[in-house]
């Protein structure tokens, strides 16, 4: 089968383009795979559905057989004759009649040519082919007639007579192109015709009149201007087909324009909402990237919804959401196992589609202002223990503090609430013990540790990022010391000095945890058409250029193809931020150890 431009083929093209549609708006199936296919589909279907040829014309093919064997049969005796005249035209006062010999010559000799190109103009074009291309040829051929007397304007006025004949035919629906032939074939035997006069002219007379060859080849002239009118301009394509393929060139584009339009533009109605919900630490950057993904993506609006990390697991679990989320974030991956545990405990089915995917990360550090960081942490290093002893003295007159600074006021989250809160109990809990486990959570001075923070600590906010707004909110005389997530406290560092004149530092625990906001398709109530355009959005968000937005507002990047972002927060000298970290960092804490911390601080008086 050969091959055939499926632009040729209009319903091919649709087709594809149908494909194309279903598989991109309705299946959200990946361009890389939906295109390929629709393509496959176009040329796969190109050779059945091009436009067919009309049914041959017998008639018209004998006619045009026999045109181009008298054409030729023509050519060779006009060579015959050629060679005969340089022969008998050998006198000096000869030369004219031998260049009109010459002159014939030429002209007969093109008449294959020409009858060829006729062949292949009328290829494929139907009974109708020509009635702007006749009308052409007959102004044409009476502008000659008006130009010309004697023989030639004859000829002319003949030609015009067969024109408008063959004008009638189309008209009435009837295959022109025999009628055209015929005309050439009566051109073809003038033009023998007249090439044997001059023959017998030379033949018979010991000295031709040049006159007479004169008047022959102006016969020979109007038979070939005739040629010319009737055959037209070599390089013209056949009129009917160029304008079929034509038509069917611009109805492909036409249809593939639409489907384009269809498909990637938003069609009123059918544009989707992807519910996001995401804990609070990552509310800003991604209020920010939403107005990118949905430029890019105009068919999706995202909805983001925020809450504390052990909110989302609760809420998720216990169904109290009013919307469905297609994608959850929570600030570590060891929530979203947590999830899952608490779902295979109440059905048989996986929570959901895909492996959970890391987006970004962070990790726990302190915050206090300036000066009662100073007391706190002599030497610029955090420690737990002197936290520990703060917590005991309960006011800063106990602790070598000014005593107009008041009572000790130490600032976590709700560890059942929020991760950042349980994370800081594990990692104090690890402090006093040197390790972390159930056995070691269940040791007494654990169970006082933890019941220490709840007694000092008061109404915990229920999310990192709230916290940090009240801290800096209630200044030194109500927040002296917090732990939240770097990301949030390198973000929100210059709204201290707006705030409270003067900006808190920052200290880096020795361990500290890190932890990798991780977001996972959600099964329930979302379908895979949802669940398609949810791994779009995670995507976006695993991008270089989306990942230097994070890192903008204080995040780590999860992959290492981003390149210095010169705006990040390490290039604004906040106090006591680390680009480069010169403490340990720990995995997360096992889903068990966080439920064991959560007891632990209810249980607690």
């Amino acid at each position: 089968m050969r091959w055939v431009n499926p632009l040729s083929a209009p319903l091919a093209v649709f087709a594809a383009s149908v494909l194309l549609l279903l598989g991109l708006r309705f299946l959200d199936l990946s361009i890389w795979i939906a295109l390929p296919v629709a393509l496959v589909v176009a040329f796969g279907l190109a050779p059945f559905f091009q436009a067919k040829p009309p049914t041959a014309n017998p008639e018209l093919a004998r006619e045009l057989e026999a045109a181009k064997q008298r054409a030729l049969e023509l050519s060779t005796k006009a060579d015959s004759f050629y060679a005969e005249a340089t022969k008998l035209l050998t006198a000096p006062g000869q030369v004219e009649a031998l260049g009109i010999v010459q002159y014939a010559r030429s002209r007969v000799q093109d008449l294959p040519t020409r009858v060829a190109q006729l062949a292949d103009r009328f290829e494929g074009s139907g009974s109708l082919l020509a009635l702007d291309d006749l009308r052409e040829q007959l102004q044409g051929v009476e502008a000659k007639a008006s130009k010309s007397s004697g023989v030639a304007r004859t000829q002319f006025v003949q030609l015009a007579d067969s024109l408008r004949r063959n004008i009638r035919l189309a008209q009435e629906g009837q295959d022109a192109r025999v009628a055209q032939v015929t005309s050439l074939n009566t051109l073809i035997l003038d033009t023998a015709g007249t090439l044997q006069a001059m023959q017998n002219r030379l033949r018979t007379t010991d000295l031709p009149q040049v006159k007479e060859l004169q008047s022959l080849d102006e016969q020979l002239t109007a038979f070939s201007e005739s040629v010319d009118l009737l055959v037209g301009d070599p390089g013209l394509a056949p009129a009917a087909k160029t304008t079929q393929d034509r038509r069917s060139f611009l109805t492909s584009l036409g249809i593939a324009g639409a489907a384009v339009a269809l498909t990637f533009a938003p069609i009123p109605g059918t544009q989707r909402t992807l519910v996001i919900v995401s804990g609070t630490e990552l509310q800003e950057p991604l209020q920010a990237l939403k107005i990118q993904f949905e430029k890019i993506h105009p068919e999706l609006r995202l909805d983001l919804q925020f809450q504390g990390s052990q909110d989302i697991v609760n809420k998720f679990i216990d169904d109290k959401n009013d919307f469905n989320p297609a994608v959850i974030i929570p600030a570590n991956g060891q929530i979203l196992k947590e999830l899952e545990a608490r779902w295979r405990a109440q059905n048989s089915s996986d929570p959901f589609y895909n492996a959970p995917k890391p987006i970004t990360k962070t990790l726990l550090v302190a915050i206090a202002w300036p000066e009662r960081g100073k007391v706190l942490f002599p030497d610029g290093r955090f420690r737990w223990d002197r936290l520990e002893a703060a917590l005991k003295a309960k006011n800063w007159a106990n602790f070598s503090g000014n005593a107009s600074w008041g009572s000790f006021d130490f600032v976590i989250t709700d560890p059942t609430r929020s991760n950042s809160g349980q994370l800081t109990l594990g990692l104090f809990a690890q402090s006093k013990s040197g390790s972390l486990s159930i056995a070691t959570l269940n040791d007494q001075s654990a169970s006082d540790l933890i019941a220490l923070v709840k007694r000092s600590v008061y109404q915990p906010p229920r999310s990192t990022d709230v916290l940090l707004q009240e801290f800096i909110a209630r200044g030194p005389n109500e927040a002296d010391i917090a732990i939240v997530y770097e990301s949030i406290a390198l973000h929100r560092w210059s709204q201290s000095t707006t705030t409270q004149g003067k900006p808190y530092q920052i200290y880096y625990l020795d361990p500290t945890v890190e932890t990798v906001s991780t977001a996972a398709i959600v099964r329930r109530s979302i379908d895979e058409r949802t669940a398609q355009s949810a791994r779009t959005f995670l995507d976006f968000l695993t991008q270089s250029e989306q990942q230097a937005t994070f890192v903008r507002y204080g995040f780590r990047p999860v992959n290492g193809d981003v390149p210095n972002v010169s705006d990040s927060p390490w290039q604004k000298n906040i106090p006591g931020a680390e680009s480069k970290l010169s403490v340990h960092t720990l995995p997360i804490f096992e889903p068990e150890i966080l439920t064991e911390i959560k007891r632990l601080w209810e249980r607690s008086n």
